[in-house]
């Protein structure tokens, strides 16, 4: 990974399945299809939770990560 900011989102288990089931990647697809779900990285806390993930980037609309985020915190 290059140095920079991400947002990581959860990829597998019940969690990443309710994210990537709900609405949100209907209501901000932009974000989602920057995405690969089978394209993750794990923290070593927890070796079985897989997360997918974006660069932050200049242009980028803050707003609608932030709804993004809010909208993971459902979970």
């Amino acid at each position: 990974m290059s140095d920079g900011v991400y947002v990581w989102i959860r990829a597998n288990g019940s969690l990443g399945d309710a994210i990537w089931g709900d609405t949100l990647p209907a209501e901000i697809p932009w974000l989602f299809e920057r995405m690969q779900r089978d394209q993750t990285v794990q923290i070593a806390a927890n070796n079985q939770a897989d997360f997918t993930y974006f660069p932050v980037m200049a242009g980028d609309d803050f707003d609608q990560i932030a709804s993004l985020l809010i909208g993971c915190s459902r979970y």
